[in-house]
């Protein structure tokens, strides 16, 4: 990767050259809308809907209407919008998916489409799965106990499932001499209990009998279950317990009752004590009397309940003791439903300004339960003067509403918190609270910064800075630039000096008659009917020369990458001499090259061993080239950081300064290292991990712009549920000629202020010719941002031999298709001996497709052992030439140079990429490429021995 990095470097500073002072000509943009879900599948009964949050991006300036519809739908299925049409400012719509009784089992796609005049269509996919109706059935015991010319009753209820409500007939299956019959045998519709009567004729022989139980509906599947029925005989002194209902059905907060019998058999007379045991929480159960009396055969079991117990099926067990007698027992099933209620959506913390109202609505969505049906009337509670809400519809007669909150010009400013509640038939209500924050009317204002705030310019030379402008309280007024502090001899330009757009170009004609020195320069931005404002600027001046002098200035920034010794070369045959640097804080080596020439420096390795680098261009490329060292040779810093709703399964993202950090959820921190020093944007991306797949697929992303945090500092709490995250969208990327290979294609966002995240990883299902990928919507995009995909294609098993490379960089992400370039040729790799140190030699033939530049990286994976890396260009080699040719230079008459540094005696991994077909590389946009612009590398790997 560090080769391929410097291939790119080299592109860059070979493609930046020359200008002829035109400004670059911006088409304009494409109008385009997207659709997104907040959920995309859901699972819906028979009978029932469901409902989805429809929003619609528009990007390219697009303002128009849009239309949603669906296409064709499975059978029985139906979908409402509201609304069904979307203008001004209105992005959001609900989708109710309504599921009739009839409709097919099974899992299908919804498909939801957006239309506008002179826009594409756009769609988005909803899964629905419609489960199979059931039903269940089972026994209030396992067991049950009748004597010969008696009967045992045992409690019976039914399940129904995925919105089976028909009735359920019940059946029984029984040995001689018992007859099983239910009361009722049909379980109608809406009930759920029956009472099995098992009646004992006096010649059934005592013993244990399986009884089995089954239950039956109309296009459903037999559920059964079994009793054991014990007989005892009848000349035994005993008693036994029936309960009549053995099932009963109450709601919460209400009471039942059911009958206890006792049946005394074999002579006993005797009274019998009743206890009752296994009420939950929440449920009393009681028994009067609690003996019944030898002339009595009946008690009351009572059963109160109140509205905190949890719905479900409860077993009660009544037990009945006698003297002289065994101990019996009989079961009472008591099935709790929940009460009639309704629950409203969590609604995120919102803010207004005084005379404003909601951008969009807030969509509510409104979950009924316990049975609850009828309209619903929507409130807003807790407003302070002067703040209401309009919830459409109202009273809402489905799943969901929508609120808009409006605010008065007299609003008073502060925090609240709000409750909006849903009121039904029976004094039923739901609740759920936010907060607002009601801010004063915004006043026109702006703020301007310069990244980089610290520049350092040799005395001859030009620096540039760009000035940042941030508008805020609808102020849109141009902004007239000055400087004041500019040295004597030194002229500062703004590009343009009256800004009417976000940006301004300052650029420092350092003169040589500048004296060496650090100045703050102030910058000042004037603006109609606002303050103004003013930042700084650090401008450090150094001597014009370096351990030489000439007309190119190479500089490295970072200290601890600075270089241990460092030659050049005028000419492609001339002597290599090695030139001493100037400066402390940064180096910088100036020299001379007439046409074209060479650089080679090597840089200590952590753990021992060099990183030798040596550069074949034109004057002009190293130009260029000597500066952008300091890109890779940056100040950094570190920062850590929180983030919030990041589940298990799922893991962040968080991309700042060119620096990447994460957290796996249900973790909450992370840390984000070599993070560039200034101003930068982070992008933060959520992703899940699907364990099926393998593959990651981000969902929720946040993007903030112009940040610049203390070194050291915390990044405030990243919320991906929260007001300023979003939806992710998503593109497929068609991949032409991959000739069979292994594909894998990675999205990377860039910005002005630098490469900002990554949004798109290889997945386990995304290796075909077919990638979806995802990025920023284009509403959340400026025009200096891009979506880079990098799309890779190798060849080789366990050790790759072959890769092909294209990468393009695009503001709006949209379907797509990139064709890779041909497989690189061959190159030839040979050894050139041992001494004085190993060295190695690659040679090859240019291809049209890569005609710009040519790398070779020599690694060997041992401790302390070094690396080469050998670039050319083409302007360099000559572009009539045929042929190219990477030697590894012998420096060891060169004063300074370590034979140490070489290649060791073994065996050693090369790589060998070309560089080409670039376009759109005009100095806009990060990197410098302009909308659409790409380019394309091919590398070969191998392995060569001394």
């Amino acid at each position: 990767m560090r080769r391929l990095l410097a291939s790119v470097v080299l592109l860059l500073t070979a493609c930046a050259g020359g200008s002829d002072g035109s400004p670059p000509v911006t088409p304009p943009p494409t109008p385009t809308i997207s659709v997104s879900l907040s959920s995309a599948a859901a699972t819906a009964t028979r009978g029932t809907t469901t409902t989805t949050t429809v929003t619609v991006a528009r990007g390219g300036g697009y303002t128009g209407t849009v239309a949603l519809s669906t296409g064709t739908l499975p059978a029985g299925i139906t979908v409402t919008f509201a609304p069904s049409t979307l203008s001004g400012a209105t992005t959001t719509s609900i989708a109710t998916i309504t599921v009739s009784a009839t409709a097919a089992t099974g899992s299908s796609n919804v498909d939801i489409s957006a239309t506008g005049s002179g826009v594409s269509a756009a769609s988005a996919s909803f899964a629905l799965t419609v489960p199979v109706p059931a039903i269940a059935v089972a026994v209030g015991a396992p067991t049950a106990t009748a004597v010969q010319g008696a009967a045992a009753n045992v409690p019976v209820t039914v399940t129904r499932t995925n919105g089976y409500a028909d009735a359920v007939a019940l059946s029984a299956t029984t040995p001689a001499g018992v007859t099983a019959t239910f009361a009722p045998a049909s379980v109608a519709a809406g009930s759920t209990t029956s009472t099995l009567v098992l009646a004992v004729s006096s010649t059934t022989a005592p013993g244990t009998y399986p009884i089995t139980v089954t239950a039956a509906g109309t296009g459903v599947s037999n559920a059964t279950t079994t009793v054991s029925l014990t007989v005892t005989a009848a000349g035994t002194p005993a008693i036994a317990l029936s309960a009549s209902p053995a099932a009963l059905s109450v709601t919460a907060g209400q009471n039942g009752t059911s009958t206890i019998t006792v049946a005394r058999s074999g002579g006993f007379t005797g009274d019998a004590t009743l206890a009752v045991a296994g009420a939950p929480a929440g449920m009393t159960a009681t028994i009067a009397p609690s003996t019944v009396a030898a002339n009595a055969t009946t008690a009351t079991l009572s059963i109160a309940t109140t509205t905190a117990i949890t719905p479900g099926a409860y077993t009660l067990t009544v037990n009945g003791t006698g003297t002289g007698v065994g101990a019996q027992s009989t079961a009472v099933t008591v099935t709790v439903a929940a009460p009639p209620g309704v629950t409203i959506s969590a609604i995120s913390a919102q803010q207004l300004s005084q005379g404003t109202s909601s951008a969009t609505a807030i969509p509510l969505v409104l979950t009924r339960t316990g049975g609850l049906t009828g309209d619903l009337t929507m409130a807003l509670e807790g407003a302070p003067a002067g703040v209401t809400a309009t919830f459409v519809p109202n009273p809402a007669t489905s799943s969901s509403s929508q609120m808009t909150l409006s605010a008065t010009a007299t609003a008073a400013p502060g925090s609240y918190t709000l409750t909006v509640r849903a009121s039904g038939a029976g004094g039923v209500s739901g609740t759920t609270s936010f907060g607002l924050t009601m801010t004063a009317a915004a006043t026109g204002s702006f703020v301007i910064n310069t990244v980089p705030a610290t520049v350092s310019v040799a005395q001859g030379q030009t620096g540039l800075s760009t000035v940042n402008i941030a508008r805020a309280g609808g102020f849109t007024g141009a902004v007239t630039l000055t400087a004041t502090g500019v040295p004597s001899g030194t002229v500062a330009t703004f590009t343009p000096s009256l800004a009417t757009g976000t940006q301004s170009q300052l650029g420092l004609d350092v003169g040589s008659g500048t004296a060496a020195g650090t100045y703050t320069i102030t910058i000042r931005g004037q603006g109609t009917g606002v303050s103004d404002a003013t930042t700084t600027l650090t401008l450090t001046v150094t001597p014009g020369g370096g351990g030489g002098s000439g007309n190119v200035n190479w500089t490295f920034c970072e200290a601890a990458r600075f270089p241990v010794w460092f030659a050049v070369q005028n000419g492609t045959s001339g002597a290599w001499t090695r030139i001493t640097p100037s400066g402390t804080t940064t180096r910088v080596y100036t020299f001379t090259v007439d046409t074209r020439g060479g650089v080679a420096y090597a840089i200590s390795r952590v753990g021992g061993g060099a990183d030798v680098t040596v550069q074949y261009l034109s004057q002009a490329e190293l130009e260029s080239a000597g500066t952008s060292e300091c890109i890779s040779n940056r100040a950094t810093k570190t920062h850590t950081g929180t983030v919030a709703n990041v589940p298990a399964g799922s893991a962040a993202f968080i991309g700042i300064g060119g620096a990447l950090g994460s957290v796996v959820g249900p973790g909450t921190t992370y840390t984000v290292e070599d993070v560039d020093d200034g101003l930068a944007d982070l992008a933060a991306i959520r992703m899940s991990l699907n364990l099926t797949t393998l593959d990651i697929v981000p969902d929720r992303g946040i993007l903030r712009r112009n940040v610049n945090y203390a070194a050291g500092s915390a990044i405030p709490l990243l919320d991906f549920t929260g007001s300023e995250s979003f939806a992710v969208a998503s593109a497929d990327y068609t991949i032409g000629n991959a000739n069979g290979e292994t594909v894998v294609a990675t999205m990377s966002f860039l910005t002005a202020n630098g490469t900002a995240g990554v949004f798109s990883f290889p997945t386990a299902s995304g290796l075909g010719t077919t990638q979806r990928l995802y990025g920023v919507p284009s509403s959340l995009t400026t025009a200096n941002d891009r979506h880079q995909v990098l799309v890779a294609a190798f060849t080789g098993t366990g050790f790759v031999t072959s890769t092909r490379i294209i990468a393009q960089f695009n503001r709006d992400l949209v379907n797509r298709t990139l064709t890779l370039g041909p497989t690189l040729s061959s190159p030839t790799v040979t050894s050139l001996g041992t001494s004085p140190y190993v060295r190695f030699s690659a040679t090859g033939t240019w291809q049209a497709e890569y005609g710009e530049s040519v790398g070779a990286e020599f690694t060997q994976e041992t401790t302390g052992s070094n690396s080469w890396i050998i670039n050319a260009s083409r302007n360099y080699v000559g572009t009539g030439a045929s042929t190219w040719a990477l030697v590894f230079p012998d420096f060891t008459g060169v004063a300074g140079f370590s034979a140490a540094w070489g290649m060791a005696n073994a065996s050693t991994q090369w790589s060998i990429s070309m560089t080409g077909g670039t376009t759109g590389l005009t100095g806009s946009g990060p990197l410098g490429f302009a909308e659409n612009g790409s380019f394309r590398v091919a590398e070969r790997t191998g392995t060569v021995s001394p």
